[in-house]
């Protein structure tokens, strides 16, 4: 299957793409919040996980020159979640690629669901950078809706930070003073000790829990037709 958007193409990647994704992942997140998170570990053992099937669970989106200017995958998790991730290159941001990364994400999604037994609810997700208005606002007109609102503390490993580990004693608690103004606290680590950024949990439910009853005389009735 191939997707035609104003000379971009959808397509599904090869292992040989991890480097080109990663990199993306790196320019999205220095655009979005400043600094590179340690992203590129999590998707290697994603695409190497038993359950992820890298021809069907992932999508690219592709200049006509082969430069890489989207990806989206989804994999299942536990209690009838699927998790969802989308990145789109700062310079083909406002063409339309984040939403149709959505779209396929939430395709493959109701195909996936059909594995998960019927009294379980499925909810596709998002983690979403709380300052990242676009992508909130995207997410919103396609029905997702902020379920879990957290925050993530970014440690800045310098040598100051780590000797004043090193220098701790067996029982001892280290202390962090957090700053919980999010305007103040969204700032790079840069040569801080650390920065705190929030993240809210997106979520949109596709399939409503059937209960065990009605399960049970949906399957009797199927057996005796």
């Amino acid at each position: 299957m191939r997707v035609r958007l104003h000379n971009l193409a959808a397509k599904r990647p090869v292992s040989e793409d991890l480097e080109a994704v990663i990199e993306l992942m790196h320019e999205c997140e220095k655009a979005d919040k400043g600094f590179v998170e340690k992203t590129e570990e999590s998707l290697r053992e994603r695409w190497q996980a038993a359950h992820f099937n890298l021809n069907a669970d992932a999508w690219l989106i592709t200049t006509n020159k082969g430069h890489i200017a989207g990806y989206s995958d989804v994999w299942r998790m536990e209690n009838g979640r699927l998790r969802a991730s989308v990145y789109v290159h700062p310079a083909y941001r406002g063409r339309g690629v984040g939403t149709l990364l959505l779209w396929l994400n939430e395709e493959r999604a109701r195909q996936l669901m059909w594995g998960i037994p019927a009294h379980i609810q499925v909810s596709l997700q998002y983690i979403v950078d709380g300052t990242h208005r676009t992508a909130k606002r995207l997410l919103e007109r396609e029905g997702y809706h902020c379920e879990r609102p957290f925050w993530r503390v970014h440690i800045n490993m310098n040598t100051s930070f780590l000797q004043e580990l090193n220098n701790g004693k067996e029982g001892e608690t280290l202390a962090v003073e957090l700053v919980v103004d999010p305007e103040k606290a969204a700032a790079t680590p840069g040569n801080k000790p650390y920065a705190a950024r929030q993240y809210c949990t997106y979520e949109k439910v596709l399939r409503a829990a059937v209960k065990a009853e009605k399960v049970v005389k949906e399957e009797h009735h199927y057996v005796s037709a």
